[in-house]
């Protein structure tokens, strides 16, 4: 999930180690974006529970031995959760006094509402191409940079193992990746057969 959320919201990261954790106002006094910040906070949380290497890459060590597991029942799981908090969004702009909350909140549901959409669309009608091997490259590279701490380096070792279906209740993620993309097959033949169909027809009908 990086699509939930503009780069400009990511000033928010050093206050997400502890979200509850949240001053009572900014240096300048505005309490709004304080307030605010606790509802998008609770967006960026849903998307490293699902991808968490987008919290390691974000400077959160508690993400640092989870990856991602890009099956299609927890891009499923992942909606479901979007939805209940688009839902809870929206009946919190309902009581909402504060119009530049209220706003932000808007943009809130309006960002899970298209994200949900998305995902549904690109599984109804593309075969997304998946590298396990850039996938895995990505989650490492991050963690052996030369910047991270050598504390959080040794994550990185924990993180193999479970990209690789080493640790139990982990299965390998080149197995996931090549599942979810041959369960498309039969759709892919099917518009494939259609395609083939079509062309035909339409050489038939050209003008000689």
């Amino acid at each position: 999930m990086n699509r939930r959320i503009a780069a400009a919201t990511l000033f928010l990261m050093p206050g997400l180690c502890n979200p509850q954790a949240v001053s009572t106002a900014t240096p300048d006094g505005r309490v709004w974006i304080q307030r605010s910040n606790t509802f998008t906070q609770k967006v960026l949380y849903l998307e490293m529970k699902y991808a968490p290497e987008e919290g390691t890459r974000n400077g959160l060590d508690q993400f640092d031995t989870d990856v991602s597991v890009p099956t299609l029942a927890n891009m499923f799981a992942e909606n479901k959760e979007a939805a209940l908090l688009a839902e809870e969004f929206e009946a919190q702009i309902k009581r909402e006094k504060d119009p530049n909350v209220a706003e932000d909140l808007q943009i809130l549901v309006h960002n899970e509402r298209l994200s949900i959409r998305t995902d549904n669309y690109t599984e109804n009608h593309r075969v997304r191409f998946r590298n396990p091997t850039s996938w895995v490259f990505s989650g490492l590279k991050m963690l052996l940079d030369d910047q991270m701490p050598p504390e959080r380096r040794q994550a990185a070792v924990v993180r193999l193992k479970k990209y690789a279906g080493l640790v139990p209740g982990y299965r390998p993620l080149a197995t996931a990746m090549m599942e979810r993309t041959e369960s498309k097959w039969p759709s892919l033949a099917w518009s494939t057969h259609h395609a083939a169909n079509w062309k035909h027809s339409w050489r038939e009908m050209r003008p000689l």
